[in-house]
């Protein structure tokens, strides 16, 4: 399956946002899993889409730095709990030169 993100950070990611929409996927044991990126998941929208189309995990990779910590937290909790769905959230970590990463 592949899945691009549909809403870029702009202007800092100047791509093409994707077009395939939100894909659920057959995981282990036959878990039905999506996937969320980034700043995707900051649109309650997506979450629904991923959960109507029968996901019960969403794994959202992100980068966000500080003073956003709080805030994606809730969002997460918030979106798992609305959509009654398991979240697995992956951060960047560490300091790149500019951004420090929760």
């Amino acid at each position: 399956q592949k899945y691009r993100k549909l809403l870029p950070w702009t202007p800092i990611e100047g791509w093409t946002p994707g077009n395939l929409g939100t894909i659920v996927t057959e995981g282990p044991k036959g878990m039905k899993i999506s996937m969320i990126i980034c700043d995707d998941g900051n649109y309650p929208e997506i979450w629904r889409d991923c959960a109507m189309k029968g996901a019960e995990l969403i794994i959202r990779p992100q980068g966000y730095m500080y003073p956003a910590k709080e805030q994606q937290v809730q969002v997460s909790k918030t979106m798992a709990w609305c959509n009654q769905v398991y979240v697995a959230v992956a951060n960047a970590s560490g300091f790149d030169g500019v951004y420090t990463y929760f």
